[in-house]
Order: C-alpha cells, then structure tokens, then sequence
C-alpha cells in the first residue's frame, strides 16, 4: 500500500468514527458509549438521554422556572414577601428622615448668616452631602427587596419623624442648630431601626442603616 493510500485511509477511519456536527447532544453520547464498548467489550456502557443537558434550551428538566416554582412552599413564599415588604416600610421611614435631613442642611446653607457663617456653612455642606449620599444607599436597597423607594416631597413630608424647620428662624446662625437636632433625632430614630433590622436577620439592610449613622455622626 502506497503512503498516499495509507493516508486516505486513515481519513476515511477517523471521518467514519466521529459523528456528524448537525447531532444533538444525547446522540453525541450515544455515539461516545458506543465507540467505548467497541474498544472495551463487555462494559455495557448506556447513556439515558433524559438525564443529558438539552444542548438547545441550556439544561435538563430543572431548568424549567415553572416546574422549580412548584416546588416552594406557598407558605413560606407568602411569609418571604411579607416580610421583604415591612423591611421595605421601615427603610421609607429612615429614607424620608434622610431626604429631610438633607433639605434642611441646604435650607441653613442657603440662609445663614453671621460671624460664624462660613464655618457653618461649610459644616452643614457635609450634612448636606453625606445625607444625599446615604439616601441613595437606602433608596437602591428597597428597590432590592422589590419596594417602591418614595421620595416624592408630598412623601417624605407625610413621612418623615423630623421636626419640621421653622422658616421663622430667620437667617441667623439659630439655622445651624436647627439642623444639628434634627441629626441628632434622626441618628436615634436610626439606632431603633438597626435593632428591628436585626431581629428580622436582614443583615444587608441593617449594615447600610448602621453606616449611615456612623457617616453621619462623623460629620
């Protein structure tokens, strides 16, 4: 047998042993044991196609959402949601407290007046930033649990547990300490809700409450 002969042989053995491209991937399995038995007789080596990923849709009868969906507990999804959505509630309240927090800072910027002026106002520039900052935090993490974050001013006013600033202060550095209670009632009404968020073991949302007092008392 000539070299050439030999090398079209050889072709046509290894075209005859693999199988055609257009297959789907529970042939190309079959085809594999096949050719496994044929080299070890006696294995006796089969392949379900049931149990094989469908190579068109990404994977076998688990991948289907509605059948993993009736595996959950109807009860235990309902619990889920309702609890998703009281953290949701509570997370408003600090979020209406913060946009608050944060207009008042900019009302006294605005206004204030005095010897001390520039100081305070520098002073309350990192409330006003800090409070911005963190209410895009606690915003993001309620629409995480699938709540509405409500930011409107109708809301945060019906909402918000700040006293409301006094336009009567006028423009005197009065403006200053108006803010600076407000911070303060705002980081214990923070303090109460990092408890609840504990007790109802959701740790992500507990941490942004407690960073955002901790920035806040860094002012």
């Amino acid at each position: 047998m000539s070299h050439a002969d030999m090398n079209q042989t050889t072709k046509d053995d290894e075209a005859g042993s693999l199988p055609a491209r257009s297959e789907t991937a529970p042939q190309l399995m079959q085809h594999l044991y096949a050719d496994m038995e044929h080299l070890f007789p006696g294995t006796g080596a089969t392949v379900d196609p049931a149990a094989t990923p469908n190579a068109t849709h990404g994977g076998g009868p688990d991948a289907n959402p509605a059948k993993r969906s009736e595996n959950l507990d109807p009860g235990a999804e309902e619990s889920q949601c309702k609890r998703r959505a009281e953290i949701s509630k509570l997370l408003n309240q600090s979020l209406a407290d913060c946009i608050d927090l944060e207009r008042q800072a900019i009302q006294a910027i605005w206004n204030i007046k005095g010897a001390n002026a520039i100081a305070l106002k520098t002073w309350l520039k990192e409330i006003n930033k800090t409070a911005a900052l963190e209410s895009e935090r606690i915003a993001k993490r309620i629409t995480e649990l699938g709540g509405m974050a409500e930011a409107t001013v109708s809301a945060v006013a019906a909402r918000s547990g700040l006293s409301e600033y006094s336009l009567a202060i006028g423009r005197s550095e009065g403006q200053a300490l108006a803010v600076s209670a407000a911070l303060d009632v705002f980081v214990e009404s923070l303090a109460e809700d990092i408890i609840t968020l504990s007790e109802q073991n959701d740790v992500r949302s507990e941490r942004i409450l407690r960073e955002t007092a901790q920035a806040l008392r860094n002012v």
